[in-house]
C-alpha cells in the first residue's frame, strides 16, 4: 500500500500540487509508524531509488520516517542515496 501512496504522491508533486503530495504521503507513514509496521515501511525503503522520486517526495519520506530511523536500517541507504541526487546539503540538515 506504501508504494502506491508514494506514486500517487509522485503524481501529485508533478502536477504541481506540493502540498497534497506532501500531507497524503507523511500522514500515511505517519499511520503506518503508529501501527508499529517498522518492516513493511523498512523494506520499501530499502527498494526504492532516489533517482527515480521527485525532492519533495524524497523529502517527505526522509522527514517522516526520522523518528523511528532507529527501527529503519535502510533508511540510512535511502538517505546516502538521496543526498547523492539532490546536491543541496542545506535540504537535508536534520535529517540524519
Amino acid at each position: 500500500m506504501l508504494i502506491q501512496i508514494i506514486n500517487e504522491a509522485q503524481e501529485s508533486e508533478r502536477n504541481r500540487k506540493v502540498d497534497e503530495s506532501i500531507d497524503l504521503l507523511y500522514f500515511f507513514i505517519d499511520d503506518m509508524l503508529l501501527a508499529g509496521k517498522f518492516n513493511e515501511i523498512n523494506t520499501i525503503l530499502g527498494t526504492l531509488q532516489p533517482n527515480d522520486l521527485g525532492i519533495n517526495v524524497i523529502l517527505t519520506l526522509l522527514t517522516a520516517t526520522l523518528p523511528a530511523k532507529r527501527y529503519l536500517p535502510n533508511r540510512e541507504d535511502f538517505y546516502i542515496k538521496s543526498t547523492t541526487v539532490i546536491n543541496n546539503k542545506e535540504l537535508f540538515f536534520g535529517l540524519h
